[in-house]
């Protein structure tokens, strides 16, 4: 996980505002999800999510908290269990194209859960 203090969030939103964050957290991977889950606990910090920062619009100088930037990227298909039959789970991280993934794991019947 990579911490910086006082990170301009401008070039991370499409509308650039120049909005700074007290704590950024910018996460790749569920092992540093749950890394910055425990940071962000451990200085009582409160935090918020920003994924690609296309339907967001900064309102805030600076956040006086933790922006927590997901960068985790890839699918993973979770195996049938006995709790999951006859379902296939499927997990899409972001930044990922949820219809040609299906379409190149030739899966059907979709129901999105959210």
């Amino acid at each position: 996980m990579n911490i910086k203090k006082n990170k301009s969030l401008k070039e991370l939103n499409t509308f650039g505002v120049d909005s700074l964050a007290e704590h950024f957290l910018k996460v790749t991977s569920h092992a540093e999800l749950v890394e910055s889950m425990k940071y962000i606990d451990k200085n009582r910090l409160k935090y918020f999510v920003l994924g690609g920062g296309s339907n967001i619009l900064l309102g805030f100088n600076k956040y006086k908290g933790a922006v927590v930037y997901m960068q985790t990227k890839g699918v993973e298909i979770v195996e049938d269990t006995p709790n999951t039959k006859p379902l296939n789970v499927l997990q899409v991280l972001t930044g990922m194209n949820l219809l040609n993934i299906l379409w190149k794991e030739d899966l059907e019947g979709l129901r999105i859960c959210l």
